[in-house]
């Protein structure tokens, strides 16, 4: 690993005499890091004494349990943070089961001083712990009904970092300078100022530095329409916040039992969407969203908006509606949690407006083996917004010599088309990145987008995921050489005839 490589997480796939491996999740990080091959056969193994901070490195096997051992000082804010079902995600309940890890703190009496098995609603646990006197603790982690398996592989940091629990605003216009304010554990800093410069990508993530530890990943939106901020006090019809659209509210359902409701003019026959996001950024908020009229008749009611194009999720938190407006008038917009929970990590960015027709696209597979001068098909998907319906067309961005993309074409109406890339005539030397763009036009403008790599996968048996990569690579090999002679022979060994196999 190069000394000044950016921290984070990479993908790193196998290349084989058979051709190159699916990507699977390498992280580069800054502290030390403890692994348990280091003390010797592993199914031997028992407690591994570690100084932290470090970076724990391990695998659980059936019925395994893994400890580790460190000192810590009193007054110590430690924040133990997991990362093993973010690792290997796939399948997360179908038979025999993922990963679903437990850590446990005990004290050198053995006494349990901390638990968790996840982090609100990330399966990964995270314990904070503030240590109460100099001692020797022990930190234990296994599976929660003590399965394991090869890929029941974990890194846990243990550290003093900086750990954001709640940001606000969770976003910001594109362009403008936008300072949001983070809270959680070991932070000093009060702000962080968000990038907006202007890109493809409406959802973005940073983190920051503090005392040479860096803070946990932060999620957070740009998008091109004026914003506001939720004014409080506006929990009923009678006390709505009047909002001009179109308009992103970034707000917080501050408390259990609130209710932000926000009110706005329109005409018969106006288009209106109004679309959370939260949980995409990582807020806890479980959105319910209500559409009413000035009388409080309820048009249009949404809970969860099912997308299917957003990796390995089943449920689906953040709200959408999409209506028309039956009468010229003032209506309401009724927002809550809908489990009439609240708090600082229960921020939300509501967009009001009428549709902005857009899509993104996703290709499938994302590792590709192919023979040079020969073709192979790939999957092209389109996730369409706000009733766009419009005709995508498909090309090579900056390919190397010899590629070709044929069929490059999704229909007007359609949601996903095959498509065949040719390969060039000459093998190649590594495997080489291929990426691939459509481009549609509305009645505003042209919608240029990159078509996101993606692993197509099934969950329990029904759940489709297109679950996204950060690269399509493609491993261009030579045609493969004649194959050798196969000689049949009589029971009697006293006739043999020779049949060539076919160059395949």
């Amino acid at each position: 690993i190069d000394p000044d490589a950016a921290p984070g997480n990479r993908e790193i796939r196998v290349k084989t005499n058979s051709g190159l491996t699916n990507p699977l999740c390498f992280q580069v990080g800054t502290l030390p890091e403890i692994s348990e091959e280091q003390f010797g056969d592993p199914s031997k193994k028992g407690t591994i004494q570690a100084a932290v901070p470090a970076i724990l490195n391990g695998q659980i096997q059936p019925g395994e349990i893994d400890s580790f051992k460190f000192q810590a000082r009193s007054g110590q804010d430690l924040v133990i943070q997991t990362y093993a079902r973010s690792l290997v995600p796939y399948i997360g309940d179908a038979v025999p089961g993922w990963f679903q890890a437990t850590l446990v703190l005990y004290d050198s009496k053995g006494n349990e001083m901390a638990f968790a098995d996840d982090y609100n609603f990330d399966p990964d646990p995270v314990l904070h712990y503030k240590i109460p006197k100099d001692d020797e603790y022990k930190l234990q982690i296994n599976d929660s009904i003590y399965r394991g398996r090869d890929d029941f592989v974990y890194r846990i940091e243990v550290s003093e970092k900086p750990f954001v629990t709640a940001l606000f605003p969770l976003g910001g216009k594109e362009s403008a300078i936008t300072q949001a304010a983070v809270s959680g554990w070991n932070i000093k800093q009060k702000q962080i100022e968000l990038d907006t410069l202007p890109t493809n990508e409406h959802i973005r993530h940073t983190v920051f530095e503090q005392d040479n530890l860096l803070s946990n990943k932060i999620l957070y939106a740009v998008d091109n329409l004026n914003e506001c901020i939720e004014n409080e006090d506006n929990n009923t019809q009678d006390s709505a916040q009047s909002v001009a659209l179109p308009i992103i509210v970034n707000g917080r359902i501050a408390e259990p039992g609130d209710t932000d409701v926000f009110s706005f003019l329109a005409k018969a026959g106006d288009d209106l969407v109004a679309e959370v996001c939260a949980r995409r950024l990582n807020s806890t908020m479980d959105s319910l969203l209500k559409l009413t009229d000035s009388d409080g008749q309820v048009l249009e009611l949404n809970d969860d908006y099912n997308c299917k194009k957003t990796g390995l999720q089943t449920h689906f938190a953040d709200s959408y509606i999409h209506a028309k407006l039956p009468k010229d008038g003032t209506y309401f917009l009724h927002l809550s949690d809908s489990q009439d929970h609240g708090g600082l990590e229960y921020g939300y960015r509501l967009r009001i407006s009428p549709p902005m027709p857009d899509y993104k696209l996703f290709v499938t597979p994302c590792s590709l083996n192919m023979i040079a001068g020969l073709s192979d098909p790939l999957r092209v998907e389109a996730l369409r917004k706000d009733g766009f319906s419009g005709e995508i067309k498909l090309s090579l961005k900056d390919a190397p010599a010899g590629f070709k993309l044929s069929g490059e074409r999704i229909p007007a109406g359609c949601d996903s088309v095959w498509v065949t890339l040719q390969a060039p005539a000459k093998a190649a030397k590594e495997p080489v990145e291929i990426k691939i763009e459509g481009r549609a036009s509305t009645a505003e403008q042209l919608l240029d987008r990159p078509a996101i790599p993606s692993r197509d996968m099934m969950q329990a048996f029904i759940y489709q995921h297109l679950v996204p990569s950060s690269q399509l690579m493609v491993n261009v090999t030579a045609p493969r050489r004649k194959a050798p002679n196969i000689f049949f022979t009589d029971r009697s060994e006293e006739h043999t005839s020779e049949l060539q196999s076919p160059n395949t």
